[in-house]
């Protein structure tokens, strides 16, 4: 099962445009510092900090949280417009889980954050690489960040904490291991991953199956692909 599962992790990626993804992150960083407000990275790019101090080199968009959501609307959004990015309402349709119908809603999730020369994605407003913009909603000092159900505590993210990613500087959570398991359901996340279930770049699911492999195997194959 290892071996046929592999290849899942060379298909995914920033590839070619990871200096795009990287200049992406750094120029929303210093927007969102410069008129300052609270985000950190989140999901996927908050375990790449933390296990590749990069990109997880499977993973093919960026996640943040914007505490400071109507300081970003009035202030950044025409920021990011001036220096070549679009924002765009991240809007799902959701099944509501309150009825016992197939009746769906429409739910704002946060937002995303795009080049206006980035690569066209089939079927979608968007470009890619973007930026993933999770906005919470709160119940007293614990919130979620719709769709997802996971419950965080505020107090595991602040005080923020700037630390640098490839070279610039970025936010995120003051007990970062504590939010990654409280998402993972699991505390072994820098020694053990999944295949990416999902292609941003085209914007589909991989159909990769559910399995955990070990880091370091899943680097050595990613490595003896490049030599």
């Amino acid at each position: 099962m290892t071996t046929s599962c592999l290849h899942y992790f060379s298909e995914i990626g920033f590839l070619k445009e990871k200096p795009i993804a990287l200049k992406l992150l750094k120029n929303v960083s210093e927007i969102l510092s410069a008129d300052n407000v609270a985000y950190c990275l989140m999901f996927g790019t908050l375990l790449g900090k933390l296990r590749h101090d990069d990109f997880i080199p499977w993973d093919d968009d960026i996640d943040i949280i914007i505490f400071d959501v109507e300081k970003f609307e009035s202030l950044c959004i025409k920021k990011l417009k001036k220096i070549g990015y679009t924002t765009l309402i991240d809007r799902r349709l959701i099944k509501n889980s309150d009825s016992s119908s197939s009746e769906e809603k429409w739910l704002h999730c946060g937002y995303r954050i795009y080049p206006d020369d980035g690569f066209p994605i089939p079927g979608q407003k968007w470009k890619f690489p973007w930026v993933g913009v999770w906005e919470p909603a709160y119940t007293g000092d614990d919130f979620t960040l719709a769709p997802e159900k996971n419950i965080y505590q505020k107090s595991n993210f602040f005080p923020l904490q700037t630390v640098k990613f490839q070279g610039f500087p970025v936010l995120i959570p003051v007990d970062s291991p504590k939010v990654l398991t409280s998402y993972f359901k699991t505390d072994n996340w820098m020694e053990f991953c999944v295949p990416p279930d999902l292609n941003h770049r085209e914007y589909k699911k991989t159909h990769a199956p559910l399995s955990y492999l070990p880091v370091a195997e899943v680097m050595a194959y990613l490595s003896d692909l490049e030599t």
